[in-house]
């Protein structure tokens, strides 16, 4: 099975569970297995990186408990701030600092129910003197109660 880079975990964790768990008016999200597509653009240039697909178990614990999810993403040094949350949807604003460079980054989530996500998330990076921008449309579904071992 692949999984999702840690980055677009946490962001997708955030996304997700963050906005179920503090708002009792939204939908509660299945736990098991989940399948997420990101796609990102790199804004003013010819490339882009292909879709990356993957599978993430999410938990009943991480519904209950996500910024624990979250705070063990050492390695990204990310801070999330400006963090809204409406019935079905969020809002939020990261920075993040580490491997030489500094991130800003946007995003907002929507879940419709609670089999379902997408979800958009803008990014600027400052490293080695070069800035680049990236957006992240992000597309995740249920598949199945039970988490591979």
């Amino acid at each position: 099975m692949r999984t999702v880079p840690m980055t677009v975990a946490a962001l997708w964790l955030f996304a997700v569970v963050v906005p179920s768990a503090a708002n009792a008016a939204a939908p509660r999200l299945k736990p098991g297995l989940w399948e997420t597509t990101a796609t990102s653009v790199m804004v003013g240039t010819p490339f882009s990186p292909p879709p990356q697909t993957g599978k993430t178990c999410l938990t009943e614990k991480q519904i209950a408990h996500p910024w624990a999810a979250l705070q063990a993403n050492k390695n990204q040094h990310c801070r999330f701030t400006h963090v809204e949350v409406h019935a079905h949807s969020a809002s939020w604003r990261m920075e993040c600092d580490g491997q030489g460079g500094h991130m800003i980054g946007t995003g907002t989530s929507k879940y419709p129910d609670p089999t379902h996500m997408q979800g958009m998330t803008h990014m600027t990076v400052n490293a080695g003197g070069e800035q680049m921008k990236i957006d992240v449309t992000t597309v995740g579904h249920w598949v199945r109660a039970s988490c591979p071992k």
